[in-house]
C-alpha cells in the first residue's frame, strides 16, 4: 500500500497546467472512450456528504500510489482529484460535485473521472504536446470507472449509483 507517495517533479509541475488545459476531452465521441461520469444518491446531507468524501481521501491514498489532493472547495463542494499512474505518469482527474437532492437529508453528487491527455505528464512540456496531440483517441482500459467505485466504497455510507455512463 502507497502512503504520502509523490509523484515526479515534472508531473506534479505540469498537471495543474494539465488540467486546466484538458486537452484530451475536447472532442465529443472521442473522449468517451476514457471518460466515466456517474451521478450518485447519498443518505445524508450535502455538506454531511461532502465530509465522508474529504475522510475517504485519505482512505484512497492508502490504495493508490499517486493521489493528490488539488481543490476541495467547502463553499460549493466540489473535490477534485489528480490520479498519476505509477511508472509512467498519466494524469487521470477526478471531480466530484456535491449539491442538494430531493430534501436537506438527500444529497445528490455528479462524479466525473477522465484521462486528460495523451501522453504522461512526467515528459518536459507534455501539456504542449498533448494539446497538439488532442484529437488522437486513447483507451482509459477502465481505470476511470474502477477509480470511480473504489472512492464510493472507501466513503463508507450507502451510496446508490443512478447513473453511469461514458463521456463528459
Amino acid at each position: 500500500m502507497a502512503a504520502d507517495k509523490k509523484p515526479f517533479l515534472f508531473s506534479r509541475l505540469q498537471a495543474p497546467i494539465q488540467s486546466f488545459l484538458r486537452p484530451a476531452i475536447w472532442v465529443p465521441g472521442l473522449r468517451n472512450v476514457h471518460t466515466v461520469k456517474e451521478e450518485w444518491t447519498i443518505e445524508a446531507s450535502p455538506g454531511d456528504a461532502f465530509d465522508k468524501a474529504i475522510e475517504a481521501i485519505e482512505e484512497v491514498k492508502k490504495q493508490e500510489e499517486f493521489v493528490q489532493v488539488h481543490m476541495i472547495n467547502k463553499d460549493s463542494r466540489e473535490i477534485r482529484l489528480f490520479y498519476f499512474t505509477s511508472k509512467a505518469q498519466w494524469l487521470d482527474i477526478m471531480e466530484l460535485h456535491f449539491k442538494r437532492g430531493l430534501d436537506d437529508e438527500t444529497a445528490i453528487v455528479d462524479a466525473r473521472s477522465f484521462s486528460s491527455g495523451l501522453l504522461p505528464v512526467c515528459i518536459p512540456l507534455s501539456f504542449v504536446l498533448n494539446t497538439v496531440f488532442f484529437f488522437f483517441p486513447f483507451l482509459d482500459h477502465d481505470f476511470n470507472s474502477k477509480r470511480l467505485s473504489a472512492f464510493r466504497q472507501a466513503m463508507g455510507v450507502g451510496i446508490t449509483l443512478n447513473s453511469q455512463c461514458r463521456g463528459y
